[in-house]
């Protein structure tokens, strides 16, 4: 392919990222919703990867061939995405809107000093700042300086992204837990896409540090910068698909979350009082079958039982080693397999029967309690008391 057709293909592709971005922040700005600092967040962040790759477009478009002096103006764009997407994950996972504030301002030293570092360059002339752009880093008198730059901004930035993304893991993980201590059908508060963004995004970013790398020293195949594009297409409609349709969190009924991982250290129950507890718990599922609604929550069933939520918790981690989700799905689970033995309803009419609301959330409960699939389980036909149902 010659490289008129690559240039063709990059100017194309980032045009798309751009258009991408352009339609889904306005979309995201225009949500009512009481969690702003969620939409507004993820909107900024897809702002500063619009600007980033509007940089881009406008280096590779031949732009700034025209205009040289205007090259390099958002170029610290890059360095505010680690933070940025950190920011929407941290507001996402916390009970309460979560702003920036003045503790965060930190997040902006280093584009600040890069910028400063660049000073020298940004004040060059017009002709050489053409050449640069062209691709010759030397043509300034400063050329090691800024071949040197460019080798300590892109291990910088590599090592700051991690950095983030290791921490907003953290928070969705701690997020999680929060979640299944409290909700018995997560689907769409577990966050899980987000989790997946940020693994990407960090498989990505490596990928672009390297080419940055292989370009200084003139080794990067002509196809990389084009195939770069079109993965950053790919996974910025990623983000704007699911950020556009993800619900704010803490909106829903979770009065109970903001206190369930505190940890039990303060409580006084003892043994028999978490033995008559979960008695009670047992009797609400058995008897009163609580479980079959799909929004059961913990905030439900301590109120159902007439026991504190901390004190239902406590004694579900203490007493019976589990979870509230893992509690009220194994039982869910065992009322399919009584189903499944029993009848020839469908496998997605007995999941909706039992409490779950998705097709997929059923099948991965059940192959993890039962190691099999529904419809393996169900060729193998009825089998004696005990056998079937396993934690």
């Amino acid at each position: 392919m010659s490289d008129a057709s690559y240039q063709m293909l990059k100017v194309v592709g980032l045009s798309m990222t751009v258009s991408v971005i352009a339609f889904a922040a306005p979309l995201l700005l225009g949500r009512r919703t009481e969690r702003r600092d969620q939409v507004v967040l993820l909107a900024g962040f897809l702002a500063i990867y619009g600007a980033f790759k509007l940089d881009a477009l406008l280096l590779e478009s031949g732009f700034y061939l025209a205009a040289p002096h205007m090259s390099g103006v958002m170029v610290f764009a890059r360095f505010l995405l680690p933070p940025a997407i950190f920011f929407y994950a941290r507001a996402m996972t916390s009970p309460e809107p979560r702003w920036l504030d003045r503790r965060d301002l930190w997040a902006a030293l280093w584009p600040c000093s890069f910028v400063a570092a660049m000073a020298p360059i940004y004040l060059q002339d017009a002709q050489i700042k053409a050449e640069m752009i062209a691709g010759n880093l030397t043509a300034s008198p400063q050329g090691g300086y800024v071949v040197l730059l460019c080798k300590i901004s892109f291990a910088a930035f590599l090592g700051v992204a991690i950095i983030y993304l290791v921490l907003g893991l953290n928070l969705l993980r701690a997020h999680g837990v929060r979640m299944r201590d409290a909700f018995s059908n997560i689907d769409g508060l577990a966050l899980n896409w987000l989790a997946h963004v940020l693994l990407v995004l960090a498989v990505g970013w490596a990928w672009i540090v390297v080419g940055d790398f292989l370009a200084i020293w003139r080794l990067r195949p002509p196809w990389y910068p084009t195939l770069t594009i079109y993965l950053e297409l790919a996974w910025i409609g990623f983000i704007a698909l699911h950020g556009v349709r993800q619900p704010s969190l803490y909106e829903v009924p979770a009065a109970a979350t903001s206190a369930i991982s505190e940890g039990y250290a303060r409580s006084a129950l003892s043994r028999e009082q978490m033995a008559r507890i979960g008695a009670k718990l047992d009797r609400a599922l058995a008897q009163d079958r609580l479980h079959v609604d799909p929004n059961l929550s913990l905030h439900t069933l301590s109120a159902h039982i007439g026991v504190s939520e901390n004190y239902v918790s406590e004694t579900l981690n203490k007493h019976l080693g589990v979870n509230f989700f893992e509690f009220v799905n194994r039982r869910r689970i065992d009322d399919a397999c009584a189903l499944l033995r029993a009848g020839d309803s469908s496998v997605l009419t007995i999941a909706y029967e039992v409490g779950f609301n998705s097709r997929s959330t059923f099948h991965a409960a059940f192959k993890k309690y039962i190691g099999a699939s529904p419809h393996a389980f169900r060729k193998e036909g009825p089998q004696p008391d005990g056998e079937g149902a396993r934690a």
